[in-house]
């Protein structure tokens, strides 16, 4: 009888830590979607509202100022809440850890 509890136990730990690994995964995918999303936004509002002719719009390379500040929002959200969720211990912070996660994916 204590082999079978043992062998439950057993596939319940593995049941968890695969159901972790895909916890942390979905975090990942969750929030580079919500820092994509916040660019679709941005990309939203002035795509269609830019003009690059000097008669209408007096400040040069607006839109490459538009599109750089997009992308080091995006990548400086995703950074810090990456950070954050690290630092208060959601996700694992130990670098092997991560590649074994994500490895386990791919």
């Amino acid at each position: 009888m204590h082999i079978y509890t043992y062998a439950e136990e057993l596939v319940s730990l593995r049941l968890d830590t695969a159901r972790n690994q895909l916890l942390v995964v979905n975090t990942f995918l969750a929030v580079l979607a919500c820092a994509i999303a916040f660019g679709s936004y941005f990309t939203g509002v002035f795509g269609m509202n830019l003009d690059n002719t000097q008669n209408i719009q007096f400040t040069p390379h607006l839109f490459a100022i538009i599109f750089g500040s997009t992308i080091a929002f995006i990548i400086i959200f995703f950074s810090v809440v990456i950070w954050y969720l690290r630092q208060t211990g959601i996700l694992p912070t130990n670098a092997e850890d991560m590649k074994n996660v994500l490895n386990s994916f791919i």
